[in-house]
């Protein structure tokens, strides 16, 4: 094996350590003593591929939204639905990412909601780049086939739907539903909470 595939393969398994050490321990708990420990790397090897902690942090939440815009990308509309049953399968996708990556959740949360200060900017600005555009983009495509004709409303339902999937994805609050401890139920009250919201803009908005 050539020296430039070990060390992707080195970095990707650092990576991949860390998306579990920040999910369970959130940035400031985090340590690099059990990433290394975790992922049997030396503290050389990681310090070849990262400054530190923040950069780990920071690189790996990016490549987490990344992997969420990848994963919307398999949307596709159904032309003989109507636009509540497309807005539903887009966000099954949701439902579809947090149950194959459950530590990707916590991270997804954290960033938004808790972010470490200094990165606050970067951290929006990354998420704005994968996780923001890669949903407006398919909600854009949503309604511009069910309004073809009808530019005000497709930028209204675009911004409004976008607005509840981007507060119930990261905001809400259960007091006895966490997603490291019931991962299902926190998913099924996400989905329960964009069905009411869906439910809500549309009734209240087709008319416009």
């Amino acid at each position: 094996m050539k020296q430039t595939q070990k060390s992707q393969i080195s970095k990707e398994k650092i990576m991949a350590t860390a998306i579990t050490e920040f999910s369970t321990y959130g940035y400031a708990g985090a340590s690099i003593n059990r990433i290394c420990q975790n992922g049997g790397i030396s503290k050389g090897r990681l310090y070849h591929h990262f400054a530190g902690k923040a950069e780990i942090y920071f690189k790996t939440v990016a490549y987490c939204y990344e992997t969420f815009a990848e994963h919307m990308q398999q949307f596709e509309i159904n032309k003989q639905a109507d636009l509540e049953y497309n807005l539903a399968s887009l966000y099954s996708l949701f439902r579809q990412f947090w149950e194959k990556n459950p530590a990707m959740l916590n991270l997804f949360i954290e960033s938004r909601t808790l972010p470490p200060p200094e990165m606050r900017t970067e951290l929006m600005q990354v998420r704005a780049q994968f996780f923001n555009n890669a949903v407006k983009e398919k909600l854009r495509e949503i309604v511009r086939h069910h309004f073809p004709n009808d530019e005000n409303r497709q930028r209204v339902l675009e911004g409004w739907f976008f607005t509840a999937i981007d507060y119930i994805t990261t905001s809400i609050r259960t007091p006895n539903i966490h997603p490291q401890t019931d991962l299902m139920g926190y998913i099924d009250a996400q989905n329960e909470q964009f069905q009411t919201a869906i439910h809500i803009f549309l009734y209240g908005c087709l008319s416009l």
